[in-house]
């Protein structure tokens, strides 16, 4: 029964991408790594996450599952997740930007709301996280927010409520993979 997808122990007889009893896809391969790096009592739920993903919060955490993977594996450096070294704030007159990253000199920036001349949404895919991207009247550069340091989408959410992006062309974006979504529209 060798490549056959199981797990705990149980093959999965179902084609289709439905979770079966055990609620898990994971290749034999995959169960064996996960058993040797899961925290006890996480490897259901580990598994269920590979077989069930359809949301965009899970496909997320997904990714964050396979971060931690490449890391355990000793491929990739094991790195800080993103929302602990980039922080977003924002209140009525400014959004805050501190970041830290490993290894790299931190930085700030304040933006001020009413310089922003332009808002992009990039969406990203499984691999590359959504970007937010704010122009202002005061610099030719765009800050770059990646969506995993805008906790819960708190400022995409205020962005839009301002009316610094169009709310039709966000439904639009926010369910689109690896396209560019400007607000006003690039002529």
């Amino acid at each position: 029964m060798a490549g056959a997808a199981v797990c705990n122990g149980a093959p999965n007889k179902s084609l289709d991408r439905s979770p079966d009893a055990s609620g898990c896809f994971a290749s034999i391969v995959v169960r064996q790594r996960l058993r040797e790096i899961a925290p006890p009592g996480q490897l259901r739920r580990w598994c269920f996450l590979i077989s069930a993903s359809r949301t965009v919060s899970q496909v997320k955490s997904l990714r964050d599952f396979f971060q931690f993977v490449r890391a355990s594996w000793g491929r990739y450096p094991e790195s800080a997740p993103l929302s602990e070294w980039f922080q977003v704030r924002f209140d009525d007159a400014i959004i805050s930007l501190h970041v830290a990253p490993p290894k790299k000199d931190p930085w700030a920036a304040a933006i001020r709301w009413e310089r922003i001349i332009r808002v992009c949404f990039n969406a990203g895919d499984l691999y590359n996280p959504d970007m937010i991207y704010i122009f202002t009247d005061e610099r030719p550069e765009s800050y770059s927010i990646p969506s995993e340091a805008d906790i819960e989408g708190a400022l995409w959410n205020e962005i839009v409520r301002r009316q610094l992006f169009d709310a039709e062309v966000a439904i639009r974006a926010m369910s689109s993979t690896n396209k560019l979504f400007c607000y006003p529209e690039i002529e």
